[in-house]
């Protein structure tokens, strides 16, 4: 069991689509210490809807594979602001990770990362910070903070944050960003959860 967490209780995985790794999430979720009667699912939306009003599930995942899925992020913020909010992408889909994080995700994952790293990412996510895969930076440099400098002022991003981008862009590891930045890796996933703060606000 993980004892330098705080978990947030109960937890509901929403699996509408049929295609939540939803078996691998709760051996993910178990391994972090959470026990098994803590972990609702649900199957459809309805459902969940009933679910979220009468248990007000405190960490919440969500797969979302189309425009057609963000809706229900809005909803879920609206019934329950506090609830933690992570959903599930493909790698590729960065437009909808994007349009995600602006109706109120906190924090993604891929379904395909591995079942170690998810791991990994999911204990990040649960100690405040955030991750973010290349493929995201490249489109967030390329769409969002195009022709911004590490000179940038707040009102686009602070230097380390555009330095973050550039450097995660590049493949860089969170170890290898802190180093190079000479931060904590705490730092780098905390700044990389004040980009997406930026996101949101943006």
């Amino acid at each position: 069991m993980v004892n330098d967490l705080i978990l947030p209780v109960p937890v509901l995985i929403i699996n509408h689509l049929g295609i939540t790794p939803e078996l691998r999430l709760k051996n993910i979720l178990n391994s972090l210490g959470y026990p098994q009667e803590l972990l609702m699912q649900s199957s459809s939306i309805e459902n969940a809807k009933n679910m979220i009003t009468e248990h007000l599930p405190n960490l919440i995942f969500y797969n979302v594979q189309s425009s057609s899925d963000l809706n229900f992020i809005h909803l879920i913020k609206q019934t329950h602001p506090s609830g933690y909010l992570v959903t599930l992408h493909q790698a590729e889909h960065t437009q909808l990770i994007f349009d995600a994080i602006q109706m109120g995700s906190n924090a993604y994952l891929l379904n395909e990362t591995p079942l170690e790293s998810s791991l990994k990412q999911l204990k990040t996510i649960l100690r405040g910070g955030a991750v973010m895969h290349t493929l995201f930076a490249d489109f967030l440099l390329l769409h969002k903070f195009n022709g911004e400098s590490p000179t940038a002022s707040d009102h686009h991003l602070y230097p380390p944050k555009y330095q973050i981008l550039q450097l995660i862009s590049q493949e860089y590891t969170v170890e290898q960003i802190a180093q190079q930045l000479k931060l904590s890796a705490y730092q780098v996933d905390s700044l990389i959860k004040a980009i997406f703060r930026k996101l949101f606000s943006r």
